[in-house]
Order: C-alpha cells, then sequence, then structure tokens
C-alpha cells in the first residue's frame, strides 16, 4: 500500500533550527529540513490523525459508552487532528472513556508509545 504524503512546512521552527539554551541545533520535529511529511502518523510525535482513533476502538467498547462519552469520542474524532501527549484534555477523556483493561485503551497505548 502506498501512503501519498505532502511536505508542509515546519510549525515549530523557520528553517530547520531552533534555539535550545542559547545554542542553535536542528529542530527535533522536522529534524533540521524546515519541512515536515502530512501523512498516515503526523509529526510531533504524539499528534495523530483521528482515524487512528478509530481504527484504535473496539466497537464493543464503544457501544457500551455512556451517551455523553459518545458525543464527547464524536466531537474528538471530528477535529482531524488531535494531541494525545500526556496530560492533554484529549487524551484523559479517551483514556477515562476506555479504562485501564480495555482493548480501546492498550491499542492507544500502543500508539502512543
Amino acid at each position: 500500500m502506498e501512503i501519498n504524503t505532502i511536505s508542509i512546512d515546519c510549525p515549530f521552527c523557520a528553517d530547520g533550527k531552533i534555539k535550545m539554551g542559547g545554542v542553535e541545533v536542528d529542530c527535533p520535529t522536522c529534524n533540521g529540513t524546515g519541512y515536515v511529511n502530512w501523512g498516515a502518523h503526523i509529526i510531533p510525535g504524539y499528534v495523530f490523525a483521528t482515524y487512528k482513533i478509530v481504527e484504535a476502538t473496539d466497537a464493543t467498547e464503544y457501544s457500551a459508552l455512556s451517551s455523553g462519552n459518545k458525543t464527547a469520542y464524536g466531537m474528538i474524532i471530528s477535529l482531524g487532528t488531535v494531541d494525545l501527549a500526556e496530560g492533554t484534555s484529549t487524551r484523559t477523556k479517551l483514556w477515562d472513556m476506555f479504562g485501564a483493561e480495555t482493548t480501546t485503551r492498550a491499542n492507544l497505548e500502543t500508539l502512543v508509545e
């Protein structure tokens, strides 16, 4: 399967360089290139296309969600991209919806590793 990607300007630097502790270094997001590839796994690290959330969701576990959680889940996946870094409200909400022993949580944990 071929994945088509497009390159976009890096959202964190202008020319592939950033200052860290007063020293100019290669931007860790774009590895010094000044652009990132937009594709199946979106950079930076914890930002994902929401179809990845849908693919990680177990249908039976989704069906068992409360009406309010189904509404929140629908809002999350309608965003197009989500940041699942630790401490973000999106991650917290999804982790609360799908408990530690669920297939969906295990799939989401694998996604963010």
